[in-house]
């Protein structure tokens, strides 16, 4: 079964996910809206697929309309598209914030529309290699229960790994994401500077900062545990260490986003 598909928001994430509903031949895309209309007309040639829509209103009936654009303009997205005259009872509506839950789409259920949110958890910046790179991406889902079915079927087609998750958790579920992928930039950053401030060439640095970086990773895909995973001046108990580490980053803020980590760590090892 072939679902029909209308866009709204030509984000990269939107034509990510229009390409691969396509090359999969899972779904057919209808209209295609975006406030820009040069991008929207873009995201058609990228896609090979799709109508371009002037208006929200105007996009043509389909089973499932995605709502893929910045989080603040989902619901004056839903508020337009309440407003659509080919909406059919039974039409799934969705969204793709990490954030909010697909409460945020519920005006419309004033239309009896089925109501979903979905949230691919990996970034999305260049949409030919996102549709290259994306199998294997863990995918959230949540909305209303005869919904879920059809999301599940067309996202595992493209490749998702694909579980369920809270809607009145999504905050919290979205904060894991940006622990592990924004705020590890973060600390490689950190490291980064801390290195290039003590001598280390800023290339070389940022090489041994990925380097270590990628080997901490490894070990924690293989041994499935931060515990088990965890090294260096905590994990031996080396308190000494600690202390000079925290004399040499004195006058800085690191120093108190040090501290933090190191709390943080201890807890993590139950040795406060």
């Amino acid at each position: 079964m072939k679902f029909s598909i209308n866009i709204i928001g030509a984000s990269a994430l939107g034509q990510t996910l229009a390409k691969l509903f396509v090359v999969n031949n899972l779904g057919i895309i209808g209209g295609i809206y975006n406030r820009t209309p040069i991008k929207a007309k873009k995201a058609i040639e990228f896609i090979g697929s799709g109508e371009y829509c002037s208006s929200i209103a105007d996009l043509p009936h389909a089973n499932i309309t995605f709502i893929t654009t910045a989080d603040e303009y989902i619901i004056p997205a839903a508020q337009l598209f309440s407003e659509n005259k080919n909406i059919q009872p039974n039409d799934i509506v969705v969204h793709c914030s990490g954030v909010l839950s697909s409460k945020y789409l519920e005006l419309l259920r004033e239309k009896n529309c089925l109501l979903a949110s979905v949230h691919p958890m990996r970034s999305f910046v260049i949409p030919e290699k996102s549709v290259a790179e994306y199998p294997g991406t863990y995918c959230a889902l949540e909305g209303d229960l005869f919904a879920i079915p059809f999301l599940e079927k067309l996202f595992v087609g493209i490749g998702s790994i694909v579980y369920l998750v809270n809607k009145d958790k999504k905050a919290l579920y979205h904060s894991a994401g940006v622990f592990a992928s924004n705020y590890l930039l973060t600390m490689a950053k950190q490291s980064i500077e801390v290195l290039v401030e003590s001598g280390i060439d800023r290339e070389m640095a940022v090489n041994i900062t990925t380097s270590l970086m990628s080997g901490t990773l490894n070990n924690l895909i293989n041994l499935k545990s931060a515990e088990a995973a965890l090294t260096g001046p905590i994990k031996r108990g080396d308190q000494a260490t600690i202390d000079m580490h925290l004399h040499a980053l004195s006058g800085s803020s690191r120093k108190d986003l040090y501290f933090t980590l190191a709390k943080a760590t201890k807890e993590l090892l139950n040795i406060l």
